[in-house]
């Protein structure tokens, strides 16, 4: 970060504080994690690369998440599965959509978390890889009784 700071490479920068902010939420540093995800969006914003921004947006979602501002981390994913659809990329959206619906799990939504989750299994159709599968896995069992997916 100190390197990409110093030769001014705001690419670079924004490249780094999104893996930072992915690795202090996997350490059980949030907090920090949100300050790392929202300087990585506003860099990916200035450099126009929508799809990092979006995957900014989902990290912080997934922090706040973490904070237990489920509707805060609603919205966040809600922006970046927008994006991440409206630059075609299923497999980002898949995993953002698969974001949000955890959040909703959070939120008395149950059922927009019950339809999130099902488009989220008709955009995994596309794909057989196992991180796939394991992602279908996932939203199966969190699927309420009753709520059997195709």
């Amino acid at each position: 970060m100190a390197i990409a700071t110093e030769i001014r490479s705001a690419a670079t920068e924004a490249h780094w504080l999104l893996a930072l902010g992915d690795a202090q939420r996997a350490t059980g540093q949030p907090a920090r994690a949100q300050d790392s995800y929202r300087r990585a969006a506003a860099l990916q914003e200035e450099l126009g690369d929508r799809a990092r921004r979006a995957a900014a947006w989902d990290g912080l979602g997934q922090a706040c998440l973490q904070l237990g501002r489920a509707e805060e981390a609603a919205d966040c994913h809600r922006r970046a599965a927008e994006t991440f659809r409206d630059l075609r990329l299923p497999w980002e959206t898949a995993r953002t959509l698969a974001h949000l619906a955890l959040a909703l799990d959070h939120l008395p939504a149950p059922q927009e978390a019950a339809d999130v989750r099902a488009r989220v299994l008709g955009l995994l159709t596309e794909f057989a890889d196992r991180r796939a599968l394991r992602l279908r896995d996932s939203l199966v069992r969190r699927s309420p009784p009753g709520d059997t997916p195709p």
